[in-house]
């Protein structure tokens, strides 16, 4: 686990304080909602080292079906905030759970989506497998973002794809990390003289 800075974890506790409770979390980041919520809260403790603000970012000036409504994003010192609209399961927890209304939309997703091993990061392989299994729209989101975001590891496993209210897949978080800096800490680095 990441180490969670100061402000965030004091952000953290303060959600806690006002009656949010943690839906779940990964290496990066936690997210928060109140009970019966239609948004959620989403901490970022990592933004220094964490790319997926720079989905976040990309994700409010891009809405699209597939794409997370990010409300909004807001910057700390050490840390990110972002406002979401809440999902109600993973593609993965859809697939394993049989009672899940988004079962069969899941068994048939995950398949093209196991083709992500060995694709060393990029979207084109999985993009690919996604196509052809007739996912075209969810194939041509991934190339968009590998053009957008040249330089970003792809990490589109099943617990990355998440059922929205409506029972709609939306990638919440495609990358796993960067060869270049997130986009947060390029902007604040002192430019050369």
């Amino acid at each position: 686990m990441a180490t969670i800075f100061a402000g965030a974890a004091a952000y953290a506790a303060a959600l806690t304080r006002r009656g949010f409770v943690r839906l779940g979390g990964g290496y990066f980041s936690q997210v928060y909602a109140k009970p019966g919520c239609a948004k959620v809260v989403k901490v970022c403790f990592k933004a220094d080292e964490d790319v997926w603000a720079d989905y976040a970012e990309w994700a409010f000036h891009n809405p699209g079906p597939m794409v997370p409504r990010v409300w909004s994003l807001k910057w700390h010192v050490d840390f990110c905030v972002a406002v979401l609209d809440r999902m109600t399961e993973t593609v993965e927890d859809a697939h394993d759970n049989g009672t899940s209304r988004n079962h069969y939309v899941a068994r048939a997703f995950v398949k093209p989506l196991d083709a992500r091993w060995g694709a060393h990061g990029r979207a084109e392989p999985v993009a690919r497998a996604l196509d052809k299994d007739g996912y075209a729209a969810e194939a041509a989101l991934l190339m968009t973002l590998e053009a957008v975001f040249p330089k970003h590891y792809f990490d589109v496993h099943a617990a990355n794809w998440m059922f929205d209210a409506t029972g709609k897949l939306i990638l919440t978080d495609p990358f796993s990390e960067s060869n270049s800096l997130p986009r947060r800490v390029r902007l604040s680095l002192p430019r050369a003289a």
